[in-house]
């Protein structure tokens, strides 16, 4: 059998960052000058545990604009001691913004799939997968400056010395994927194998996997180094899972009846396993770049980085020498997401017995155990990503400063690694 598929459908991004933005937001902090003394704030009634909160100030907005507060730069050429009132926001506010007429992009997407029965309970399957993504939404810095001119060589400077991300559809997506599937059915289908398989790639120019990302590098630096591989891809992806119902008792052809119906019959084995490949993560720096909205990588001296695999304190990851700081004033030369982090395992299985406490079965009595991550296999979380040097004692290194080692496990749900075991039962009529 040969089948294939095309769909097309309007980037589905819900627009939840116009509401997310100021002035539909406002985020005011009351403090006090001292601990143990109260708010003081320039036109802020005084604060008690009595008086409670102070009342949000909200900005003006019957004028239809909010201004920078800086005045004239004729009389204050560097913004200098601006303060916000309700019809202006201070020059350091970090803010969104839209572009008029939005066009909101699609995402294309297709496949075209072989699938072969091999005999009446085996069959197999391949197929291409792709998708294509334009023009998405995605916040883009419209305020950026040059590496080395730091907020005076912003856009808006000195109207605005912050970042001022853009909402707006200029975001790119690529995937393409390899995909292989085969199944078995056992004992007249009661019981199942599946083995699935995926080779992808999946690249953007997001820094971020949702219509919050960002540009990598925006404007005045090329925007274009922001395309990468996406942060979710995953080279390789293994999937097995199974149902093994033992061909025991009533409704099967051995020990179908009598006391060996009733002690072997009933079981039914079922599980998951999981493989696949780590995440990518880019190489960052701690020296200064000055370039407003854009994000600091190393410089990568060796092209070839190779995986040590270590997964603690004192044993690398990654070859951590691979890379160097670059220059102050000046932005790293690796790219975004050029290092792929460890990878995943995980499997699951139940156990569970079903007795019959009726004819025709009519009332179900079922004991189940269940186990997660059953081999007790850790998932580390990705290295330190931030180039730092080792620290040398007596000729040796005692400490890689966090970068390059791996210092923690994947967390959330069963995907740490650690076994979780739990039982339970069940009555059906």
């Amino acid at each position: 059998v040969v089948r294939g598929g095309y769909g097309i459908t309007v980037d589905p991004d819900n627009m939840r960052n116009q509401r997310n933005n100021y002035p539909s937001v406002i985020n005011q902090d009351f403090k006090p000058t001292a601990q143990f003394q109260y708010i003081t704030n320039s036109g802020v009634p005084q604060a008690t545990l009595a008086t409670g909160l102070p009342i949000p100030i909200p900005p003006n907005i019957t004028v239809g604009k909010i201004t920078s507060a800086c005045p004239p730069i004729a009389t204050n050429p560097t913004c200098s001691g601006a303060v916000a009132t309700a019809t202006t926001f201070a020059p350091s506010l970090s803010d969104g913004t839209f572009v008029p007429n939005i066009d909101r992009g699609y995402i294309q997407t297709w496949n075209l799939f072989i699938q072969r029965e091999i005999s009446s309970s085996m069959t197999a399957e391949v197929g291409y997968v792709g998708a294509h993504g334009l023009r998405l939404m995605m916040q883009a810095n419209v305020n950026g400056s040059a590496p080395g001119t730091g907020n005076a060589g912003r856009y808006l400077y000195p109207y605005n010395t912050n970042d001022m991300n853009a909402y707006d559809p200029n975001g790119w997506t690529k995937y393409e994927a390899l995909q292989a599937q085969f199944r078995k059915r056992f004992f007249g289908g009661s019981s199942v194998l599946i083995v699935g398989y995926t080779f992808s790639k999946a690249e953007n120019n997001i820094n971020g996997d949702n219509g919050d990302g960002t540009l990598w590098r925006p404007w005045p630096v090329n925007p274009k180094l922001s395309w990468g591989l996406a942060g979710f891809d995953r080279t390789h992806n293994m999937n097995i899972s199974y149902v093994l119902a033992v061909p025991i008792g009533n409704g099967h052809r051995m020990f179908n009846h009598g006391v060996a119906a009733q002690i072997a019959g009933g079981w039914q084995f079922s599980g998951t396993l999981s493989k696949y490949s780590g995440d990518p993560f880019s190489i960052g720096s701690s020296i200064a770049s000055n370039a407003g909205g854009s994000t600091q990588s190393a410089n990568q001296i060796n092209p070839v980085v190779n995986i040590l695999g270590g997964h603690d304190s004192l044993d690398p990851y990654f070859d951590g020498t691979a890379f160097g700081n670059p220059a102050t004033n000046t932005l790293g030369t690796t790219e975004r997401n050029i290092v792929r982090g460890p990878g995943f395992f995980n499997t699951d299985m139940r156990i569970q017995r079903t007795f019959g406490l009726l004819k025709e079965g009519k009332l179900k009595f079922t004991l189940l155990g269940e186990a997660y991550a059953l081999t007790n296999t850790p998932n580390f979380a990705n290295p330190g990503t931030t180039f730092n040097t080792p620290v040398t004692t007596n000729g040796a290194i005692s400490s890689y400063n966090g970068y390059s080692v791996i210092t923690s496990t994947v967390v959330g749900g069963t995907t740490t690694g650690a076994r979780q075991l739990q039982v339970g039962a069940r009555i059906t009529f």
